[in-house]
């Protein structure tokens, strides 16, 4: 059997839920382990149950969210933003505080040291050309190539990529528009 290795740093992060909710970058084996464990068998704030995680390859670079409408192959974007995050070392039962009050004394968990990301903040990007944003212009194309593999024809999509000095590599596509509050208040 071909064992296959893990390269530290990762991030670890429930296959369910959204806004970063229970995402830590782990540096060894033991937070790894400490991360799924915090919250295995919970529920994200989109109530679904926590039962698998991925291992991501811990990606340096700026972040981009994209989001793209998609009709009988032709895909249109809607919006495009960079975001900042700030990598934050917390300690906490990674539990939502409402959730810890209503559990029973024997099932709380206890707090633990892990590395979270935290939003700072999201800048709308109104033009994606070549020229006036080439490196947003470059996530774009990259989104759509990824849209294309996966063979999404129609809906809408909610993107993450990161730009890294090897060009843009993928975080995740969701099958959606972006959640959470909306980050255009200042654009409406």
């Amino acid at each position: 059997m071909e064992r296959n290795e893990v390269t530290l740093p990762v991030v670890v992060k429930p296959t369910t839920g959204a806004g970063t909710e229970f995402v830590t970058q782990c540096e060894t084996p033991m937070d790894v382990l400490s991360s799924i464990r915090c919250c295995e068998g919970y529920e994200t704030t989109q109530v679904t149950k926590i039962d698998a995680f991925c291992l991501q390859e811990f990606l340096i670079g700026t972040e981009y969210v994209v989001d793209v409408v998609s009709y009988d192959d032709i895909h249109v974007v809607t919006d495009v933003w960079r975001s900042f995050k700030d990598l934050q070392r917390v300690t906490s039962t990674r539990v939502r505080k409402y959730v810890q009050l209503n559990m029973k004394e024997e099932d709380k968990r206890p707090p633990f040291e892990s590395t979270t990301f935290v939003y700072d903040r999201q800048e709308f990007i109104p033009r994606c050309d070549a020229v006036s944003d080439p490196e947003a212009h470059a996530v774009v194309e990259y989104v759509f190539k990824c849209l294309d593999a996966l063979e999404y024809k129609y809906g809408s999509s909610h993107t993450e990529v990161m730009f890294t000095a090897d060009g843009p590599k993928l975080i995740e596509v969701n099958p959606r528009q972006q959640g959470d509050v909306p980050r255009s208040f200042e654009l409406v």
